[in-house]
């Protein structure tokens, strides 16, 4: 895949000619599928600017809508900075990594101030109330997606007519906890033969359990990677405080990153922010089953699941823990330029989840979540 080379003398055209800015700094941020740059103006103000490594109209035109939505309801989330001639999107003809040249679609995005989850590195009682306040943010997020999109349909299909269309959502699908059994094909990167077989053993209860059940889940568009890693404690001191209203959650919380976000399942959803809390749990010596729990009745609070979503809410949380780790050990043995410290940064603390999770068991894990 080509990768832009980015320099400063690039982004200063680009800001200056497509969005009469001028820029005072700049700085790389790591990305899966983009090339994420954040520019201060000159005038103080913050963006992202993202060299989209991969593109679909349809999709960033869901995208977009999706953000100013969001940001329409008060929700703290970056959302795209038209051009001057009043476009989401433009084209840019750069210079390559490999020494090649290829032309890369950008966009602008405001960028929203703070640390993630992942960042503030919380204490054990402090993720617990962190917590709680992430799954009613969570639920909150999930209420006002609902207002304006019930009737949109799907816009993640893969092409019938391109080729290169299909092979890429394929690689982008595997993520989604539906679609949990694809994983079967790289499992070989699990060097581990005891973690292979758990999720190995995971991924055919997973068919026998709940994909016979997806025709009874709601579907909605959904962030995608609701995670530690891409919501914001705008302010650590009141977001580790207990019980704030809606409004004081809209204030110090933010998410951003919405690459991920399509017409999912609601349920898998919130299971990957609590994988992800879990892993949290893991680095902040908290109890990862406490965890998960204040996130899951912080979530309720706001957002009801039905008795069949909270039925599959287990496998969810086990397909997105195994997701990452899986795909961070396959980056990481066919790509030598990849960012070590970005990707096993939430994935390496996956495996002592998956085993937490393989012990306790589905049912008694519902029981433990439930309980008063």
């Amino acid at each position: 895949m080509a990768v832009p080379r980015v320099t400063l003398k690039i982004v200063q055209k680009v800001a200056s000619s497509s969005y009469n800015l001028q820029v005072a700094k700049i700085k790389e941020y790591p990305g899966y599928m983009d090339k994420n740059v954040w520019i201060k103006s000159q005038n103080d103000e913050e963006f992202l600017l993202k060299f989209k490594l991969a593109f679909d109209v349809e999709v960033e035109d869901m995208l977009t809508s999706v953000m100013e939505h969001l940001h329409q309801g008060g929700f703290r989330v970056p959302y795209p900075i038209r051009t001057q001639s009043g476009e989401t999107h433009q084209t840019l003809e750069m210079d390559c990594e490999d020494g090649t040249t290829s032309t890369f679609p950008f966009v602008l995005l405001k960028y929203i101030p703070g640390n993630t989850i992942f960042q503030s590195h919380c204490t054990a009682e402090e993720l617990l109330t962190v917590s709680r306040n992430v799954g009613v943010y969570g639920g909150m997020l999930q209420q006002r997606l609902l207002v304006g999109f019930k009737e949109c349909q799907a816009l993640w299909v893969l092409s019938k007519t391109c080729p290169g269309k299909r092979a890429q959502l394929k690689e982008l699908a595997v993520w989604y906890p539906e679609n949990f059994p694809d994983l079967r094909e790289t499992l070989c990167f699990v060097d581990d033969l005891q973690l292979r077989s758990i999720i190995a053993k995971f991924i055919d209860q997973f068919e026998f359990q709940v994909t016979p059940k997806l025709a009874k889940l709601r579907k909605a568009h959904v962030h995608g990677d609701y995670s530690d890693t891409n919501i914001l404690l705008l302010d650590r001191t009141t977001a580790t405080t207990s019980h704030l209203s809606e409004e004081q959650l809209l204030s110090d919380l933010g998410v951003i990153d919405f690459g991920d976000a399509r017409h999912g399942y609601i349920v898998f959803d919130m299971a990957v922010g609590i994988a992800y809390m879990m892993t949290q749990a893991v680095s902040s010596n908290a109890c990862p089953l406490g965890v998960a729990k204040e996130a899951l009745i912080g979530y309720l609070q706001a957002f009801p699941l039905t008795d069949d979503e909270l039925d599959v809410l287990f496998m969810g949380i086990v397909a997105r823990l195994a997701t990452s780790y899986v795909k961070g050990r396959e980056l990481i043995a066919t790509n030598s330029e990849c960012d070590l410290n970005y990707v096993s940064g939430q994935s390496s603390k996956c495996p002592k989840v998956i085993e937490l999770m393989n012990n306790i068991g589905r049912v008694d894990f519902v029981k433990t979540m439930l309980s008063s």
